[in-house]
């Protein structure tokens, strides 16, 4: 997006004709992030769902000559596997959790900090998700282009974040 449409102030100016509706996710490869927000989210229980929490992080492109603020988000549900993710990032960042520091707190210094970090993007076909079956298990179908070709997303790969 053009200097000329940030800021809130500037919104009043765009014009919808000159923005491209295309999506195109990153190209593979290594970038640095910086965390530019971080927020731990509780959901209560409904009829249907139980409670829930999640962390949700945001991140933004830097040190790149094109793509610097360009902005990814991940959500972090409390489970193992995310909770792995998430100290992958604590290491690779150096913000540590202190002893005794709940999660949410930590979470909460983590956006203040805004720490760096790099990690691979990988592009893979893009799924939906259309519930669960009978096994409890996700079903999930390829999303697909009017053309009948896969439609491709940007994913970081949590296993490789590294420090900045």
């Amino acid at each position: 997006m053009s200097e000329a449409y940030m800021g809130a102030e500037a919104f009043e100016f765009v014009n919808l004709n000159e923005i491209d509706p295309s999506q195109k996710g990153l190209p593979e490869g290594v970038y640095t992030f910086q965390i530019v927000k971080a927020a731990f989210v509780r959901k209560e229980a409904t009829n249907d769902k139980p409670a829930y929490a999640v962390v949700k992080l945001q991140f933004a492109v830097v040190d790149h000559p094109d793509l610097a603020g360009r902005r990814m988000f991940g959500d972090f549900y409390m489970n193992d596997f995310n909770l792995k993710n998430l100290r992958r990032i604590m290491d690779a960042t150096g913000v540590a959790q202190e002893p005794g520091e709940a999660l949410p707190a930590w979470v909460e210094r983590l956006g203040q900090v805004q720490p760096t970090f790099k990690i691979p993007v990988q592009e893979k076909a893009a799924t939906e998700y259309l519930g669960k079956g009978a096994d409890g298990k996700a079903i999930r179908a390829p999303k697909l282009k009017e053309d009948g070709s896969p439609e491709m997303e940007s994913v970081l790969n949590y296993w490789r974040v590294m420090p900045a």
